[in-house]
Formats: C-alpha cells, sequence, structure tokens
C-alpha cells in the first residue's frame, strides 16, 4: 500500500513541478517581452512598415541611422561649398582691394603732377605780371645788347624801371651750353665796378628771359653784359663775353 501511495504520488509531484516550471517559464517570458518593448529599436519589427519610415508606393523607408547619416553628409557637402565660395569670395575681394589701391595710387600721382603743373604755372604767371609791371611803367629805359665772338648772330636787350629799380633781360639767339656751363648777366657802374644781376639757361630756339627784382643803382649803370661761366656763376666775369650794351 505504502509502495502503491508512493508510487501515485511521483506523478502528482512531477506535474506540480511541471505546473510550476511552465509558470516561471511564463513569467520569465513576459518579462523579456516587457523589456523588449521598452528598450529603443533602430529598425522597424519585421515584417511592419511604419508611417515615419515607409518609403512611397509602400515602399520599405531607410532605417533611421542611414536616414541620420545622409543627413550629416549633406550638411557636411554644404559646408564645404559655403567654405569654397567664402573662400573665392575672399580672394575675389582681395584683388578688388589691389586693384583700388593701384588706381588710388595712380591718382595721387596725377594730383601730385597736377599740384606741380598748377604750382609752375602760378609762378609763371607771377613772373610774367612782375615783367608786365616792369616793361609797362611810366619813364622805362631800354638797353640794347649786341653779340659778341661766337654768339655774334645773337642779339638782347634790357628793359629798366627806373621808378622801382627794377629791370627785365631778354636774349635771342644764344648757342647752347655744355655741361657745367651757364650764362651770367652783368651791369657795370660809372666806377667800372661789375655786378652780377643773375645767371640763366636757354631753350632749344635759343630764347631766355631774367627778371631783376633786386633794387639797382639805375643812375649809375653804365653799361650791361652778358658772359659764359661755371654752373652756378661767379663773384666776378672770367668766360668769355656773348653780350654787351
Amino acid at each position: 500500500m505504502k509502495n502503491a501511495d508512493a508510487a501515485a504520488t511521483v506523478p502528482a509531484a512531477l506535474a506540480g513541478d511541471a505546473t510550476a516550471m511552465r509558470a516561471m517559464l511564463g513569467g520569465a517570458r513576459q518579462r523579456l517581452l516587457a523589456a523588449v518593448a521598452a528598450a529603443p529599436r533602430p529598425l522597424a519589427a519585421t515584417g511592419a512598415r511604419s508611417a515615419a519610415t515607409a518609403g512611397p508606393r509602400g515602399v520599405p523607408g531607410r532605417p533611421a541611422y542611414l536616414v541620420g547619416r545622409w543627413q550629416l553628409l549633406a550638411a557636411a557637402a554644404v559646408l564645404v561649398l559655403v567654405a569654397a565660395w567664402g573662400l573665392a569670395r575672399q580672394a575675389s575681394l582681395g584683388n578688388e582691394i589691389q586693384r583700388l589701391r593701384g588706381e588710388r595710387r595712380q591718382l595721387a600721382a596725377r594730383a601730385d603732377a597736377l599740384e606741380r603743373q598748377v604750382a609752375q604755372a602760378q609762378a609763371e604767371a607771377g613772373r610774367l605780371a612782375r615783367t608786365l609791371s616792369i616793361i609797362a611803367a611810366p619813364g622805362v629805359e631800354s638797353v640794347r645788347l649786341a653779340g659778341m665772338g661766337a654768339s655774334h648772330a645773337a642779339a638782347g636787350r634790357t628793359y629798366v624801371n627806373t621808378a622801382d629799380r627794377k629791370a627785365v633781360f631778354y636774349a635771342f639767339g644764344l648757342p647752347a651750353l655744355g655741361p657745367g656751363k651757364t650764362y651770367q648777366l652783368w651791369y657795370i657802374d660809372d666806377e667800372e665796378h661789375t655786378t652780377s644781376a643773375g645767371i640763366f639757361n636757354v631753350d632749344a630756339s635759343g630764347k631766355a628771359s631774367l627778371v631783376i627784382d633786386t633794387a639797382l643803382p639805375v643812375e649809375r649803370v653804365q653799361a650791361w653784359a652778358v658772359t659764359v661761366e661755371p654752373s652756378g656763376g661767379r663773384p666776378q666775369p672770367t668766360g668769355p663775353m656773348a653780350l654787351a650794351g
């Protein structure tokens, strides 16, 4: 009897153990499914098409990580294009700045040249005004100078304003001098003292003019002369005479 009871209780125990095992496995399966459901999934479920990943006309969409990768590549390409455009623009602006600087230098040089021309014109206008005031003054005296020696074909004339004691000298037909030489105008007083009235050079046609702004002892001037002297002139005549009168 005891053996029969024992034999009967073995299947019951096994059946209880199986039930307990199934219950334990079922609980583990539920916990696993719950954990999987709670975890983030990069890929869509097998056989399902979600609205976020499905393409047009039922074509499965790209996985999320592939979409992110293409977005990064597109953004990088845009940045490269922007950087390339910025470098090209910078180079273009650099060339434009260099061009504008060159034009500014040219304009500055032209402005300097114009200023020099204006200064020369003003100086020439002032000289002509002084010349006219001397020549047109009442009581002006004119002295003619004749060519001498190698300059026998030349001529000169001095206009002396006795009122303000200034003079203007003109020369015509004087030969051009070589390097290191200049013409020098002199006046001679009644005691035969010779005084320099200035130096000058002639143009291509042999003409020259000289304004004498210093006060002259007009009542004592007896004669005028022109000699050839070293550049810068000399205190007293040392070279050949070119004009005298």
